[in-house]
């Protein structure tokens, strides 16, 4: 009977790594909150930049004033679910003449040079 409690026995050496190998899988799929500037994107992905997986909630102003609603998917890269739509059924929010002007301003400076 000892000689199976002793070989059930795990190593200090080996505990250790364990433990670091548990850390570094937890800090991995650990998810990132990132809120992007796009209209009220939330974006969550692992550490690395999204490398392992991305999930968006997507709250994004388009061009044309109307924006795109739903969540978005990618794993390695590669988009698995996406149930986003533009709902077109809300009017367009006009924008102010203060953004327009300053709009206006940035594409002269990008476009100038």
């Amino acid at each position: 009977m000892s000689d199976f409690v002793d070989k059930k026995r795990i190593s200090k050496k080996d505990a250790v790594i364990l433990i670091i190998l548990f850390l570094v899988v937890v800090f991995i799929f650990f998810p990132r909150r990132k809120t992007l500037k796009d209209g009220g994107t939330t974006a969550y992905d692992s550490c690395f930049g999204g490398i392992i997986y991305t999930v968006e909630q997507r709250h994004r102003l388009q061009d044309d004033g109307y924006y795109e609603n739903g969540i978005v998917i990618y794993i390695a890269g590669i988009e698995v679910y996406n149930d986003s739509s533009i709902d077109y059924s809300v009017p367009a929010e006009t924008r102010s003449s203060d953004v327009e002007s300053l709009m206006a301003e940035i594409d002269r400076t990008v476009y100038s040079s």
